[in-house]
């Protein structure tokens, strides 16, 4: 059901697998949010634009000064309230474990989850969208919907670790699906076109997919108003790292905000120690060959540790972005 806004949507945004459900789910818990769950998914959301045959992951590139109709008249309705369903809503994690156990039950619980949203959507004022498919359309995007960008970013090795664990449709780092966008590969992936087309193991193949879903956005970030975040800093320093993410979106977290943040929906790894390797779940050889790519493409600001080598603020201005610095081999950027 939809309701005016009085305030931007907010995207929270970034490669899948990488905290995106836990933080986006966290900031929608505030005061006057309602959360919407990955609008942009292919097989779950009818009224989504397809890309390509299979539109599977990083998404699709849109340039910010081109028009695109199809997409604008998609989020004309997304942000309408006008796109809707047991997917978006996430109907199921409002349903008691209880009635699920019979059919009937069940028809009630997904019945009820699905008034209770539309109540909490009515008396809400923002959107706060949950997307791992927009990475390459986030200027655009930004500019077309005067959205609010959290652009979420977590060490490579966990994120590819736990696609190649998980196998879920749309994980499969189809290569194709970045050849096949000319705009892209000519705006922003050329130089790195050798580095994509030698990606032959699924390992390789899914180190150039996070390469490109971060190195896209980041190039476009610059003096933009947009929320670049680590991971890693919402694990080590949960309250100071979302106090930081509610200030500067302007939002006041409720009762149920504190719960949310200790919610970790897609378990991912809070011992970030030495107990611990920072390879982990790859092997330490798999990890290496992992830093090496995304050196290629110039994204070095994760090393052979669990923490990230800059901070936030630092990171579109450093050295761990862009070419490697004069002198410094691919040995010394790997030991960072």
């Amino acid at each position: 059901m939809p309701f005016t806004h009085m305030l931007p949507p907010i995207f929270v945004v970034g490669s899948g697998r990488s905290g995106t459900t836990w933080i986006g789910e966290t900031i929608a818990s505030c005061s006057g949010c309602v959360p919407v769950f990955e609008p942009l998914h292919p097989n779950s959301v009818a009224e989504t634009p397809r890309w390509r045959v299979n539109s599977h992951l990083p998404g699709p590139y849109l340039r910010a000064e081109g028009s695109h109709a199809e997409w604008e008249v998609f989020f004309d309705a997304l942000l309408a309230g006008k796109i809707s369903n047991c997917w978006t809503r996430r109907d199921w994690t409002r349903v008691a474990n209880l009635l699920t156990h019979w059919r009937l039950g069940e028809r009630i619980g997904y019945r009820l989850a699905k008034i209770g949203y539309q109540r909490l959507e009515m008396r809400s004022n923002r959107y706060v969208f949950k997307e791992i498919r927009a990475n390459l359309m986030l200027e655009w995007l930004a500019t077309y919907t005067g959205a609010q960008i959290v652009f979420l970013i977590r060490h490579p090795c966990p994120v590819i670790g736990s696609r190649m664990k998980h196998k879920e449709p749309g994980f499969e780092a189809d290569i194709e699906e970045i050849l096949c966008q000319p705009l892209l590969m000519s705006d922003f992936l050329e130089p790195f076109q050798g580095t994509i087309r030698r990606a032959s193991t699924l390992l390789e193949r899914q180190a150039v997919l996070w390469c490109v879903e971060n190195f896209v956005p980041l190039s476009q970030t610059g003096s933009k108003d947009w929320l670049v975040c680590f991971y890693e800093e919402f694990v080590t320093d949960q309250d100071g790292a979302f106090g930081r993410v509610f200030r500067r979106l302007g939002l006041e977290p409720t009762s149920r905000t504190e719960r949310a943040k200790t919610r970790v929906v897609s378990n991912p790894t809070h011992d970030l120690n030495i107990s611990r390797p920072w390879y982990a779940p790859l092997t330490e050889a798999e990890g290496e060959k992992v830093l090496r790519i995304c050196a290629e493409f110039g994204l070095r600001f994760y090393g052979k540790q669990s923490l990230p080598l800059c901070s936030p603020s630092d990171l579109v201005n450093s050295n761990c972005i862009g070419p490697k610095p004069s002198g410094a081999s691919m040995e010394d950027l790997l030991s960072s």
